[in-house]
């Protein structure tokens, strides 16, 4: 592969899943607003914390699913995903995580536990998958079916 590959990629999450994560930031600003009705002032200080942290968790999330992926680059030495270069010499193994179709791609870096939110996607289509795997078995990276820890 000596001309970079663009790939298409999609958000990891879903409109389901935050719908999900939006019902709990709503269940928990319920029990702030009956504990502070109820007089417990301690006990609301814990739910509204918790509410709080649940609230900016999920404006984080909402706000990387709504915006719209750049396509990750394949390139002969180095990959492209949301504008930053990952060099092939950075890059530990690539995990596949996922069933039924819906698989999610985590690109793990060397002496990272966790994977950077910017290098996990989808692909739209299964040429995008194809074509990693290329990729990756050309540069002698590990292309594994595991699940990984991804920072929010």
């Amino acid at each position: 592969m000596k001309v970079p590959v663009s790939v298409f990629v999609k958000p990891v999450d879903g409109p389901g899943l935050l719908f999900m994560r939006l019902i709990l930031v709503c269940i928990s600003l319920t029990s702030f607003i009956a504990t502070l009705y109820g007089g417990n002032i301690q006990q609301a200080y814990v739910f509204g914390g918790i509410t709080l942290a649940l609230a900016v968790l999920f404006a984080i999330q909402a706000s990387r699913a709504l915006r719209p992926r750049s396509p990750i680059l394949l390139e002969p030495q180095s990959l492209v995903a949301e504008g930053r270069r990952v060099n092939t010499h950075e890059i530990e193994e690539i995990r596949r995580w996922g069933k039924f179709g819906r698989d999610v791609i985590g690109i793990k870096l060397q002496g990272r536990f966790d994977v950077p939110a910017h290098l996990t996607f989808r692909f739209r289509d299964e040429e995008g998958m194809e074509a990693l795997s290329s990729w990756a078995e050309a540069r002698s990276i590990a292309f594994t079916r595991k699940s990984f820890v991804r920072w929010i």
